[in-house]
């Protein structure tokens, strides 16, 4: 089994523009709402009161395991093909709020915020959401699931044991440098 390319292409592509849109979105956002937002962000970093950590993992886990079994699903439900840009494009546009948002109230040290608690699950999280999505429109229909599906299922449990790796780290580091 192979991996389409131009699909993969595709949902990077999609998530870029969903980043910069996001940006966008908070930058041009006005009035009392940005302002509320602001301080609540504020105040959530500043009293150090956090989600628990094995609550922080279990949110995590549990939306990346529905999105990675709706693409895992999709040769057996191919309309559930229409979902996949669907998760680019809104873990983008709220990655790209959220950014601008930290660094908008908190100046360099909500890049820090970004570098130290954001980026480091998002570089495991989207490429493996984008190659998922490029892996299971290659060609993965039943009829080609009879003759491979062991590379396939194994695919599939390399990438939830990824995201699970992914989701420990998001959790540790929301918890210890928050």
């Amino acid at each position: 089994m192979t991996v389409n390319k131009r699909v993969t292409v595709a949902m990077f592509f999609i998530f870029a523009v969903a980043l910069a849109s996001g940006s966008f979105f908070e930058i041009y956002m006005k009035g009392a709402g940005k302002q509320q937002l602001m301080e609540l962000l504020g105040g959530l970093l500043a009293d150090g009161q956090t989600q628990s950590f094995f609550s922080t993992f279990w949110q995590s886990l549990r939306a990346w395991l529905l999105m990675l079994a709706v693409i895992s699903a999709v040769p057996f439900l191919p309309p559930l093909l229409l979902l996949c840009p669907v998760f680019p494009a809104f873990k983008g546009l709220g990655l790209g709020f959220s950014a601008t948002m930290l660094v908008e109230a908190f100046g360099p040290e909500g890049a820090w915020y970004i570098f130290a608690t954001i980026l480091p699950h998002t570089l495991l999280q989207i490429p493996l959401l984008c190659f998922m999505t490029g892996f299971v429109t290659s060609g993965a229909t039943k009829k080609a699931l009879r003759k491979n599906a062991r590379p396939y299922f194994l695919c599939c449990g390399a990438a939830a044991g990824l995201i699970f790796i992914s989701c420990l780290l998001e959790a540790f580091l929301t918890q210890f440098l928050l």
